[in-house]
């Protein structure tokens, strides 16, 4: 009976010290949500690029106008912006649900992990697009932001990580289909997300 509590009390113990330094207070609804906003925001830019043709038909050539690389850049700002601010307003209900602050050592430690990939991929395609390699973006803003979570699940729960890894493979994937860009967004920045969202919300939310 003796030794059941102690190794009861180191347990509690030992998740205690990985709650001091893994952020938990991500939200599985808000993952769910902005793959949906993903999968808004492919649609539109699926609308804008191919315009009337039929599905998955590749038409590069609209790309490469200027109106329709920037209703392209407006409409995946919105869903970044959109996304962000979601997972903001619920990881930090599900902070004080935990009774626990937001902004600590643990939350720290995800975003230098994760903004690090985040703002180097981010410089990287811009000069792609400076170039007028249009056909990269695509590809490379799914490899840096599997990359970012595969650094920031080192600090978080180990499904980022996995997420991570599967965004990176979408995206090398993405780079052997040029033409197809929006179709791997809709499947790594809109799928993998409402995916990934349920099966956190499974398991540990609900």
């Amino acid at each position: 009976m003796t030794n059941t509590k102690a190794l009861e009390d180191i347990k509690t113990i030992r998740q205690m010290m990985e709650r001091s330094v893994r952020f938990s207070s991500l939200s599985g609804i808000s993952g769910i949500l902005a793959g949906i906003y993903a999968l808004i925001g492919s649609y539109l830019g699926y609308r804008i690029v191919y315009l009337e043709n039929t599905i998955l038909k590749y038409r590069e050539a609209y790309v490469l106008e200027n109106q329709t690389l920037i209703h392209l850049i407006i409409i995946a700002l919105a869903v970044l912006v959109a996304s962000v601010l979601t997972g903001y307003l619920f990881s930090r209900q599900k902070a004080r649900a935990q009774g626990r602050k937001l902004w600590d050592r643990s939350t720290r430690r995800v975003l230098i992990n994760f903004s690090f990939p985040m703002v180097i991929g981010g410089l990287l395609i811009l000069i792609m697009i400076s170039r007028a390699y249009y056909g990269t973006v695509a590809p490379l803003t799914l490899i840096f932001y599997g990359v970012a979570l595969f650094g920031a699940g080192n600090f978080t729960l180990k499904e980022i990580k996995w997420l991570g890894a599967v965004q990176t493979l979408i995206g090398l994937t993405s780079a052997i289909y040029p033409g197809y860009g929006i179709v791997f967004w809709a499947l790594g920045f809109g799928v993998m997300h409402i995916i990934y969202g349920a099966a956190m919300y499974l398991k540990y939310e609900r």
